[in-house]
Parts: C-alpha cells; sequence; structure tokens
C-alpha cells in the first residue's frame, strides 16, 4: 500500500467534523472486484488537507481498507458524490469480505449528488456527472480520463508499476475529491428558492418571432433577501427565462393579450346572463327578470376581462384569469400593484420557481 498526503486551497471551508471521500473501483461489482483506491479531504480549521491510500497490489486492499476505517474514526459525517448508491454499499461488501469493522454505519452521509439532483431542469444541466457540475462552476481540471477508463490503467500499472500511470491513477481521484467542496454552494439553493423576494420593476417590449409576428414580453425584476450560490439562466417549456445572479432575479415572461376569464368558485351561488356574457352573484341577480337570467354552471360562472396578461406559475394569485374553466393555465393582469405586496411577489417567484424546478 501506498499512501500520500497534500494539502490544496479551496475557497469553501467546511466543518471539522466531515470527511469528504470518494474511491476508485476495478469494476460496479463488490462482489467480483475490488477498491484500490481511497482518497479523502478534510479542512482543519485553517486548511484543507488531503489523503489517499492506493493499492499497489491487489493484495493490499485489505490494508487500504483499514487505514481508511482508522482515518474516519475522526469524524462524523461522510461527504461523498452519488456514494448513497456506489461507495458505501461497495464498500460495506468489501470490507465484509475482509472481515473488517468499519464503523462506517456510525457515520452520518452527506450526498452532494442527492442535493444536486432535484435542480436539473431550475439550473438547466444537460446531465449530473461530477465534471458536468464542475464545469457549470466554471472549474476547470487537468484529468481528461473517467473511472471506467481508468480501470485498464490500472490493470496496466499492476503489471509495470509505471510512474506516469499511477500519476494518471491518482489524479482521477484527487481532482474529483478536490472539487468536491466546491459542490457545497448547491445546498444552499434550496434555501434561496424559500428566501422572500420583493418587487423591483416591471418592463414590457416588443419583438418579431421568426413568422414575422409582432409579439410582446414582460420583464419582471425582483431582489433577494438571500444571494443566489451561483448565477444562472434558465429556459422554461412556456416561453419563460429565469435569471438570477448576486441578490437580483429576473423573469421574462410572454405577454397574453386578449380577452380572459375570471371564474368565479361555487357557481350554484351564481347567475349566469346571457346577453352579458358574465355571471353575477345571486344576491343582485334576485333583482333580474327571470328571462335574462339563468342558473350558472361551471364553465359559465365567470366574468371576462380584455386587456394585457402575464402568465402565472399557477393560481396563486387573485384575481386569477383563463381562457376556459378546464385550461391549466392561469393569467393575471400585467399590472405592477399585483406584486407590490412581498406576499405576493414571494408567491409568484417561488411559484415559477417550483415550475422551472420540475419542468412542468
Amino acid at each position: 500500500m501506498k499512501v500520500f498526503t497534500s494539502t490544496f486551497e479551496n475557497a469553501f471551508p467546511a466543518p471539522k467534523n466531515h470527511l469528504f471521500f470518494d474511491i476508485e473501483t476495478t469494476g460496479l461489482s463488490a462482489d467480483r472486484n475490488m477498491v484500490y483506491l481511497i482518497g479523502c479531504a478534510w479542512h482543519d480549521g485553517s486548511t484543507w488537507q488531503f489523503c489517499q491510500w492506493f493499492s499497489d497490489s491487489r493484495e493490499a486492499e485489505k490494508d487500504v481498507l483499514q487505514a481508511f476505517a482508522a482515518h474516519t474514526v475522526s469524524f462524523d459525517t461522510l461527504v461523498h458524490f452519488n456514494g448513497d448508491t456506489f461507495d458505501l454499499p461497495f464498500l460495506t461488501k468489501r470490507y465484509h469480505k475482509h472481515r473488517i469493522s468499519s464503523g462506517l454505519e456510525l457515520l452520518h452521509s452527506l450526498d452532494l449528488y442527492k442535493a444536486v439532483k432535484p435542480l436539473k431542469k431550475l439550473l438547466g444541466l444537460n446531465d449530473l456527472k461530477l465534471k458536468s457540475l464542475e464545469r457549470f462552476l466554471g472549474i476547470e481540471r487537468e484529468d481528461k480520463f473517467t473511472g471506467g477508463q481508468l480501470i485498464e490503467v490500472y490493470d496496466i500499472y499492476l503489471g509495470t508499476h509505471d510512474p506516469k500511470l499511477e500519476h494518471f491513477l491518482m489524479l482521477h481521484n484527487e481532482e474529483d475529491i478536490q472539487a468536491m467542496p466546491s459542490l457545497l454552494p448547491f445546498l444552499e439553493y434550496g434555501p434561496w428558492k424559500e428566501a422572500d423576494f420583493s418587487f423591483q420593476s416591471i418592463t414590457q417590449e416588443s419583438y418579431l418571432t421568426s413568422e414575422g409576428a409582432l409579439r410582446q414580453e414582460a420583464f419582471i425584476q425582483f431582489h433577494s433577501e438571500q444571494k443566489v450560490p451561483h448565477p444562472f439562466i434558465s429556459h422554461h417549456i412556456s416561453g419563460a427565462v429565469l435569471a438570477a445572479r448576486d441578490q437580483q432575479l429576473t423573469l421574462r415572461l410572454p405577454i397574453y393579450k386578449g380577452t380572459l376569464k375570471h371564474f368565479y368558485p361555487n357557481y350554484r351561488d351564481y347567475y349566469y346572463l346571457p346577453l352579458e356574457c358574465r355571471a353575477i352573484h345571486k344576491s343582485v341577480g334576485e333583482f333580474v327578470d327571470k328571462a335574462y337570467r339563468e342558473k350558472a354552471t361551471a364553465a359559465n360562472c365567470y366574468i371576462a376581462k380584455e386587456g394585457t396578461f402575464l402568465p402565472l406559475p399557477s393560481s396563486c394569485l387573485e384575481p386569477s384569469f383563463q381562457t376556459e374553466v378546464k385550461d391549466k393555465h392561469y393569467y393575471a393582469e400585467c399590472d405592477e400593484a399585483l406584486l407590490q405586496s412581498p406576499e405576493q411577489a414571494t408567491a409568484f417567484v417561488q411559484g415559477w420557481l417550483s415550475r422551472f424546478t420540475s419542468g412542468k
């Protein structure tokens, strides 16, 4: 077994009881394959420390596992990327095979992959590979290999012990681990999405579609109580676009111009006036001649309005408008007063953040 130690720089400190780790294996099955490298990093309060245990022979796996188990006793939380699915189950089986007590079950698990996964659509990520997340954060790495490609490199190394091959094996694991603390900002997107937002301004702009039709869109600016962990721009299937940087959030929404309907709840309490194409409450409708009124239904219990409307993420604001009662798309009048209330503004933004997150 070989042991490599060093320090490195990273702008994101972590609690001293958190241990970041990653493993390299000769395959995906813990029953048939082995762990040939375990690397870990931790912040000692002043700098980042780094350590790797390397199986320079197949027989050295047991030594690597024992060394890692002994090291983890100083920590209470293991931080990893998709380790709940792969690394930890794989290690558990290998410890069991060698009849070694790992103590891993006594440690808390913090899977950064699980923190990022719900953000994929919101942040416009193509996939959730570690290297893809690093590119999103603007992190460049020297290593060009994948873990799978290095299995063959390790097999060749066992026959040659070539220092260059050893360097490539170490480098991949090293860069994976040293990038992990940089993923910590992803944990902050949850609190940021739940923060309060205040309305700042709304502007309307016109543009020509590729077919030459004139359309309008609204740019709505909001201020957040919290800083976005990392700036991003996201596109939604509805045509909405979201951009966030620092404490600013901008929503670009297509504007609907025309006539929409506001449907009243409890249609049994209303009459419908066919000549006026609108519904009125029975307390008022009682004074209308019976020849000019009828019992309202869910489909005609509305008041129509012509104007300029913004799409809503849901029926989160009132009054909301629809084209028909069963339409799941909701609109609100394009009016600054609609978002002046902090509660209304926050509901509006958080509703759109939820839709961007779900992609629906």
